[in-house]
């Protein structure tokens, strides 16, 4: 009986372990963890101005139908696809989408009073959302050009969102991140004020992109514009008032995105029963009225510095971004740039696609009577090697038109109009203009 092969060993392998003292550990593991906070999850890109919440969240939506409410739950369910942290506060996150244009929703999504009260928004399993028609149209075009990875959880997700200025500083609102040794602030600006400014190298034609004044004068927007860092300054209308019972005082007006008035000064004469505060917002947007109860003890002039005090808003922002690997501060002109350029870049480029796609189905529609009167009339068993022999058309045009059903090409031995429309819209393609639709897509937003 022959005797059994020996089995060869194999030595399992090992991983050397690394000996490190626990301070060096320490500080590995520190680095890793706060590089990972910084550039995946609390500081905006530089090339949409969005945190990894934001544009998942965007992602998310767009992978259900144009124009189709969704369950609010579902659209933040989906996010898990990508998304591999809590989604406990996305609602929040949401709620601020809809209020900014970029969702639309059904339901209640919070609000903040002028007077400060916060009112938080419903749970997503009793509202509504989707993207806004308006984002839908901008971005699904060019979302099949934009770079793809593998997010966290497995499936694909999009590397940026396609606008075309950071997302962040149009926010009506103020994002803010708070990272390892890092954290910032974004102010607010309206799309169209960041064009001018941009087109003009002129941070003064900058403008709030909400219901209330911006102090340019006494703001630091050179500064920002230059370096990434600069103190702004946001103030609420004010305005002399009297009201129906002919109690005289200040109405303050403007909308609560950014901050609302800090009562304090005015909250001990309030106490003193020297001055009365009532909430006069309406449907035209909100509104406050602080007023004499008597000229006892406080004049109309003082109610008004004290007014002044408590309006505005002064804050120093700096435009901390990432690019994924690495955080650091932007100018407002170069991230404007930055964004604006790869915006109109990604517009030829997904022009020229089409260009490109219109020139074929051209060629094809004007090769498709030849090559069905070929078959239909000379060999119906023609090949595909004798199609491009004896007709000199290339292969490509000719397997597509070999894709098509023998009753198609039975069909469509005219293609006259459609060759006609064809160049028509080609016409259209090679005048498009990226600069002048950029323009038209800023004007809507």
């Amino acid at each position: 009986m022959p005797r059994k092969k020996k089995e060869e060993v194999v030595e399992p392998k090992y991983r050397k372990i690394e000996i490190l003292p626990i301070g060096k550990a320490t500080e590995d593991a520190i680095l890793d963890a706060a590089s990972y906070i910084d550039n995946q999850r609390a500081i905006a890109n530089v090339n949409d101005g969005c945190k990894p919440s934001y544009r998942r969240l965007i992602w998310s939506a767009l992978q259900f139908p144009k124009g189709v409410m969704q369950p609010s739950v579902q659209i933040i369910n989906k996010m898990s696809d990508f998304h591999p942290h809590s989604l406990d506060s996305v609602r929040f996150l949401q709620a601020s989408m809809v209020r900014s244009g970029i969702f639309q929703g059904a339901g209640a999504f919070g609000m903040t009073s002028i007077l400060g009260d916060v009112k938080e928004p419903g749970a997503p399993r009793y509202t509504k959302t989707r993207l806004s028609d308006l984002y839908y149209d901008i971005l699904t075009p060019l979302i099949p050009d934009v770079e793809k990875v593998e997010s966290p959880i497995g499936p694909e997700e999009i590397t940026y969102c396609p606008t075309v200025f950071p997302l962040c500083l149009f926010f009506r609102g103020l994002v803010s991140g708070i990272g390892y040794g890092i954290s910032t602030v974004y102010p607010c600006f309206s799309p169209t004020s960041m064009y001018q400014a941009y087109i003009n190298n002129n941070p003064m034609l900058l403008e709030p992109n909400v219901n209330i004044l911006m102090d340019k004068e006494n703001s630091e927007l050179q500064s920002l514009w230059e370096t990434g860092k600069g103190r702004v300054i946001y103030a609420y209308k004010l305005s002399p008032y009297t009201d129906e019972a002919g109690k005289q005082g200040f109405m303050f007006e403007g909308d609560t995105y950014i901050f609302t008035p800090n009562l304090r000064k005015i909250n001990k004469f309030v106490e003193a029963g020297q001055v009365f505060i009532d909430d006069y917002t309406d449907v035209n947007g909100p509104k406050m009225f602080v007023g004499l109860v008597n000229n006892r003890g406080i004049t109309l002039d003082k109610l008004e510095t004290l007014c002044r005090q408590c309006c505005y808003d002064a804050t120093v922002y700096q435009l901390n971004v990432t690019d994924g690997s690495t955080c650091f501060r932007i100018p407002l002109k170069d991230w404007l740039h930055h964004t604006y350029t790869n915006y109109i870049n990604l517009l030829v480029k997904v022009n020229n696609r089409k260009i490109t796609k219109t020139e074929f189905d051209i060629a094809v529609n004007q090769t498709l009577p030849v090559i069905a009167d070929y078959i239909l009339n000379k060999n119906p068993k023609a090949t595909d090697k004798e199609l491009i022999t004896k007709l000199g058309i290339s292969q490509e045009i000719v397997t597509s038109v070999m894709g098509k059903p023998i009753s198609y090409l039975r069909n469509n031995k005219d293609t006259a109009d459609r060759v006609k429309n064809l160049k028509a819209r080609l016409k259209e393609l090679k005048k498009f203009n990226p600069k002048v639709y950029a323009e038209e897509i800023i004007k809507r937003l």
